[in-house]
């Protein structure tokens, strides 16, 4: 069962969650000793965000036009395409875009380098750095999407209110369309303020999400990645069918197609969406 918790004050930056003898988190705890070893991890690091297994990076630092640049470095490129370039359905930012109406950023095709690396390593890991515009939008609202329509998908990140939520097809779990969803509490969405989402999914079928650095969902995905669909696209803010927008400011989106460790997460909750 997903547990996750029910304080909404358990999101201040700044703080260290921890996890129970069960495996729950209560996105409360403090322990000196962990946040000690957190932070040397950091230091060791360089306050660097992880390179390592990334297979797509968006930081919004276009400033105009149509096309967000993947700026992983990795070829081919998985530059995503604005469906409407004209506001209010987009409004560029310094290093970001608003949505204030629905609209989609998608690749132009299918987004084969992603979902082959990750079948391959069993593994991915979403970040996206991310403002709602509200805390009613559902459906869910897609953030982040490798899918087809409504019904099926390889891995999706959204809002279903005033919750966070993701689905991931696998092998040995659920449905094609990576049902049923794992969600966090409900009241951890704040509008009008950035937020750090993080979804993990590992080979050894352990699956965690987390907000603002903070662990608030632990539960179990199985089997592997392989039944995940090469023709599916990747797309932001939007279903690839336009019937699942969601309204607010990307900051920075980050696929891996490997497993970020806790003190990745947390290392990266500390950077902020702007550090390189």
């Amino acid at each position: 069962m997903d547990r996750a918790p029910d304080a909404s004050d358990a999101l201040e930056p700044g703080r260290d969650g921890g996890l129970h003898d069960d495996g729950s988190s209560d996105g409360r705890t403090e322990d000196p000793d962990a946040a000690g070893a957190m932070d040397a991890t950091a230091a060791d690091a360089g306050l660097q965000r992880r390179r390592e297994g990334l297979v797509a990076l968006y930081t919004f630092e276009e400033g105009t036009g149509n096309v967000v640049r993947d700026r992983s470095g990795l070829d081919p490129p998985l530059d995503l395409v604005l469906g409407d370039p004209t506001p209010p359905a987009a409004h560029w930012r310094r290093g970001a875009i608003r949505f204030d109406r629905s609209n989609i950023l998608q690749t132009s095709g299918a987004a084969t380098r992603l979902t082959d690396a990750c079948r391959t390593s069993g593994e991915v890991s979403i970040e996206a750095w991310v403002e709602p515009d509200n805390e009613t939008q559902g459906g869910p609202a897609r953030i982040v999407t490798v899918s087809a329509d409504p019904h099926f998908r390889n891995v999706t990140i959204g809002q279903d209110g005033s919750s966070w939520i993701a689905r991931i097809r696998t092998s040995g779990f659920g449905d094609l369309n990576g049902m049923p969803q794992i969600s966090t509490a409900t009241r951890i969405v704040l509008a009008s303020a950035p937020s750090q989402i993080v979804f993990v999914r590992e080979t050894s079928g352990w699956a965690r999400l987390y907000v603002n650095g903070l662990l608030v969902v632990l539960t179990t995905r199985g089997g592997d990645l392989t039944n995940w669909d090469p023709s599916f696209r990747l797309a932001l803010g939007n279903e690839l069918t336009n019937d699942r927008p969601w309204l607010g400011t990307f900051h920075l989106v980050a696929i891996y197609c490997d497993a970020l460790t806790e003190a990745d997460v947390l290392r990266h909750y500390r950077l902020g969406p702007d550090a390189e």
